[in-house]
């Protein structure tokens, strides 16, 4: 997970002054952040694009600006500009709440569990009478990223630290809630630099020029040459390189905001002083890029206080709407089952003290009580959700630990202890052990290794990509998979995996999962010998006597891929991997794989 470090001044001027190291380690603790520890660290800027960064006392200072690529020389100390020291305490992300992502989120939900604040933070949103017309092509597939959200916050008064802990925000975002910029893609502006209203659409790849921001020679590039040429760029092209046209944020006088999800202007970035703020969150759900706005807009007015929220309205064709939306969701929770899946007897009033610390409204006096949740929060789906947090507000370590009734002994299952040995001899063999997801697609599974869909894979309900649209019945196109994302990295690999596989079998009510295992031998040299020899040193291993009979799958070359029959039954298959499955792969060097059933 990745690591963030947050100023332990700043939460004390948020949370309480007698708030100590102690206390805060104990609370995060409690809200299941994995400390790691506290830490002095120097704030640097960088003197051609003024980011700010952080390193670690004990750390050497960096040979190059991360964000402009600026070499710093053989001295680096005389190239970074110091802005002095904070101490942090460094803690590992939670995925699911990126709400605690920085320190006024963090600090609003350490009030709760101290007792200071309790119950559901209400935010005024005012109108702030700005627009962004969203241009109805952004919904098409050559320039698909439809969804924006938008909001301003005023009275704003940024120094160093502050920008720099907003920027980190972004980052830590972009990763928990944006999955990498792809679902939700954050856009931070100094308002007084840009004139509404705003235009959200998009643009050929060669049609405009902006500088972008950390720009170190003021040169304005056009979209397809940042994608080619800027670090960030290059770095997340891969959402963009497959459209026609990309996104793009413009103001009324023609001028770039940003050009999502890659970067902003340098004419819009943020500089100390007073001033006003707009953001703009844009993705491809509508999901991810509401809850990452009401968590930045959020989050900036508990890290300022006296900020006011101010919505912007979204106007489409088919109609308009105004974002941020703040307003609460409803759920309810049965203090029964509360105290049932607890373990420790919880009554109502209880109940409400627990849920008003967590920050939730509550009302209800009976059994059932309606539970009022933020609108930052992205985690609460269930009523067992809230009981969950009632027992972080208890704290995990303060309920009773009472024994089970009755004992079992437990024994490795015949089947896994046959995939350890398999394992180990793969290993000695130099294969390197992959896991891959359990999830993949029917173009991987079926239509890249010519193969007819036999209709015997589980489908995934509502799919969050279509890369992840079916359960695998097989190991084999995982691996193929994994060397094509891979390939950068060197000519000769040896990769295997043991793991289960799901698939429907007629006569069967649900499907059944069984344990395989595969592997893949990539070498100019690779052929059927070479992977023969794999399993027969498997079949030696696990004392099995197969059968080898031609294989007619498509995965394989004629005349060089065979099945494995045990006692007459179908149990694997191995042999070289053809062309054509190579090249829907992008491979360029020979593979030889195999895969084994192990029940």
């Amino acid at each position: 997970m990745p690591v963030v470090g947050l100023p332990t001044e700043s939460l004390r001027q948020l949370v309480s002054p007698d708030l100590t190291d102690e206390k805060l380690d104990e609370l995060l603790d409690q809200l299941g952040c994995d400390v790691e520890g506290f830490t002095t660290v120097r704030r640097l800027r960088c003197p051609a694009c003024r980011t700010i960064t952080e390193r670690a006392e004990k750390d050497e200072l960096l040979g190059a600006c991360p964000e402009c690529l600026t070499d710093a020389g053989d001295d680096p100390s005389g190239f970074w500009k110091m802005l002095g020291t904070a101490r942090v305490i460094r803690m590992e992300l939670v995925p699911s709440r990126p709400d605690l992502f920085d320190v006024g989120g963090l600090s609003r939900a350490l009030r709760g569990l101290l007792g200071i604040e309790q119950g559901l933070v209400e935010y005024e949103v005012r109108e702030s009478g700005l627009a962004v017309h969203v241009d109805p092509a952004m919904g098409n597939p050559e320039s698909y990223r439809p969804h924006i959200g938008c909001a301003v916050i005023r009275g704003v008064e940024l120094d160093d630290p502050t920008i720099r802990q907003i920027m980190k925000m972004q980052e830590d975002l972009h990763w928990a809630l944006g999955r990498n910029r792809k679902f939700a893609s954050i856009g931070v502006y100094d308002l007084s630099a840009i004139q509404a209203p705003f235009q959200y659409r998009p643009v050929g790849k060669d049609e405009l020029e902006f500088v972008p921001l950390a720009t170190t020679d003021g040169q304005a590039l056009t979209p397809r040459r940042i994608l080619e040429e800027n670090p960030k760029g290059q770095g997340y092209k891969n959402l963009l390189e497959s459209f026609e046209k990309y996104p793009l944020l413009i103001d009324s006088e023609g001028q770039v905001l940003s050009m999502p999800p890659i970067i902003n202007s340098h004419e819009t970035s943020l500089k100390p002083g007073k001033t006003d703020l707009f953001i703009d969150v844009t993705g491809i759900e509508p999901r991810p890029v509401a809850k990452t706005l009401n968590v930045v807009a959020t989050s900036l007015a508990e890290l300022m206080p006296g900020a006011r929220i101010e919505s912007v309205r979204i106007i489409r064709d088919n109609g308009e709407s105004a974002t941020p939306d703040l307003a609460a969701q409803i759920f309810s929770v049965s203090t029964e089952a509360a105290s049932r899946l607890i373990g420790v007897p919880i009554k109502t009033d209880r109940a409400t003290e627990l849920l008003q610390a967590m920050r939730f409204g509550t009302t209800g006096k009976g059994d059932l009580i309606d539970v009022s949740v933020p609108a930052y929060r992205n985690d609460i789906l269930h009523e067992v959700d809230l009981i969950e947090d009632m027992a972080i507000a208890i704290g995990i370590a303060n309920l009773p630990q009472v024994l089970v009734p009755s004992f079992t002994r437990a024994t490795e299952r015949p089947e896994r202890i046959t995939a350890q040995r398999v394992s180990t001899t793969l290993l000695g063999l130099g294969y390197v052990e992959v896991m891959s997801l359990m999830l993949t697609n029917e173009q991987d599974l079926y239509e890249n290794v010519r193969l007819l869909d036999p209709g015997d894979a589980v489908v995934t309900e509502n799919p969050a990509s279509r890369e992840q649209s079916i359960l695998r019945t097989a190991l084999a196109p995982g691996l193929l998979r994994l060397l094509s994302e891979n390939r950068s990295s060197g000519i000769a690999r040896k990769l295997f995996e043991a793991d289960d596989i799901v698939r429907i079998e007629s006569g069967l009510e649900e499907p059944v999962q069984k344990l395989h295992v595969a592997a893949a031998l990539q070498d100019r040299s690779a052929g059927f010998a070479d992977i023969k020899s794999v399993v027969e040193a498997i079949a030696r291993e696990i004392g099995l006597r197969l059968e080898y009979r031609p294989s007619g799958k498509g995965i394989f070359l004629d005349g060089r891929g065979a099945e494995l029959f045990l006692e007459g039954r179908l149990v694997g298959m191995a042999g070289e991997v053809h062309p054509e499955v190579l090249e829907n792969f992008s491979l360029t060097v020979p593979v030889a794989v195999l895969e084994l059933e192990l029940e």
